[in-house]
């Protein structure tokens, strides 16, 4: 997903056909070398953790403010995809951003 974003990796127009084979023979070079990264850092990216965690100290802070917010937790490239957010939030009754 990451190298075929053309807002992150685009090949002039004349040979922007080959965005997507290149972008996945990137993606097969560089999987072992982030597997290695991954594993020195305890097997994943904390991404996702940290994000949840930022997420958790705005509703607290919004509650210190007497204010009931809940957030919601996105990824461009990975789970929990804008979908899934949303499913989520139709699922809580959200009717208003």
């Amino acid at each position: 997903n990451l190298f075929s974003d053309p807002e992150i990796f685009s090949l002039p127009p004349q040979i922007q056909f080959l965005n997507k084979p290149l972008a996945y023979v990137i993606a097969k070079v560089r999987s072992r070398t982030s597997r290695e990264g991954y594993a020195a850092i305890g097997g994943g990216s904390p991404q996702l953790g940290t994000t949840m965690k930022q997420g958790e100290a705005i509703e607290e802070a919004m509650a210190k403010l007497g204010l009931h917010a809940r957030c919601y937790v996105a990824m461009r490239y990975w789970e929990p995809f804008t979908s899934t957010a949303i499913r989520q939030m139709k699922a809580d009754g959200i009717k208003r951003l």
